[in-house]
């Protein structure tokens, strides 16, 4: 996979954006978010944290950064285990000329008709009866939801979020049709390097034959600044 020094040529723009440089385990995060990115790769991906790691801050940040520089007119849905936290993360995200919405997990059918550009599902662990880690689980009810808008959208991003200590998460019951290991992007690593940084693992989503979303249209993304050196 890609070597510290090509992982921060990636992530330059969004360290100057930031203000500062990323902790291993955040770079391990948006090192390659921002290499499939530039090289128009899809963005769905599973990202696992392990014990004291939390990434949801950074994701955070990350979407705010690919909003403000990157595709300013980008709708967004927050998913949390509870409604507060949803919109309390949905709200820090918000702006004047954008949709920013919150829903849980607990009840995913109430997004139902709505159309966004990014999706960040946090903490999917904690969905109650549509916890993928259940073994009797609910989790179709999610991907029913989400999944269908934002996988036909060319300019969008998914990120299922966990924090668990569970070997193989991909082999959760309700993951097991969403998530191909073998599909990974090159220099995307699947699996977990060190046990301080998480695993990233690509979701593997049904074809759909539904065309963009309704009320969606391909929007080039706003030109950066060169990177400091060739990519």
């Amino acid at each position: 996979f890609a070597t510290p020094m090509k992982s921060a040529i990636y992530t330059y723009h969004f360290r100057r954006y930031l203000g500062r440089n990323l902790t291993r385990a955040e770079a391990a995060v948006i090192g390659p978010l921002e290499k499939m990115r530039i090289r128009g790769l899809e963005r769905r991906l599973l990202v696992v944290d392990p014990p004291g790691v939390d990434t949801r801050g950074i994701l955070c940040a990350y979407v705010e950064y690919l909003r403000k520089k990157v595709n300013p007119h980008s709708d967004i849905l927050i998913m949390t285990q509870n409604k507060d936290v949803s919109v309390y993360t949905a709200k820090r995200l918000s702006t004047p000329d954008t949709a920013t919405y919150a829903a849980t997990g607990h009840r995913p059918e109430n997004i139902r008709g709505l159309t966004y550009d990014t999706a960040l599902l946090f903490d999917i662990q904690d969905y109650g009866v549509c916890s993928p880690a259940r073994e009797d689980n609910d989790f179709h009810r999610v991907a029913t939801a989400v999944f269908p808008v934002i996988s036909s959208n060319p300019n969008s991003l998914l990120i299922l979020h966990a924090r668990a200590d569970v070997p193989h998460l991909y082999r959760w019951p309700g993951l097991k049709e969403y998530t191909d290991p073998s599909l990974a992007p090159p220099d995307v690593p699947i699996k977990k390097p060190d046990p301080t940084v998480p695993i990233i693992i690509p979701l593997k989503l049904k074809e759909t034959e539904r065309p963009w979303s309704e009320g969606f249209s391909p929007r080039s993304e706003a030109a950066l600044p060169p990177h400091p050196r060739p990519l």
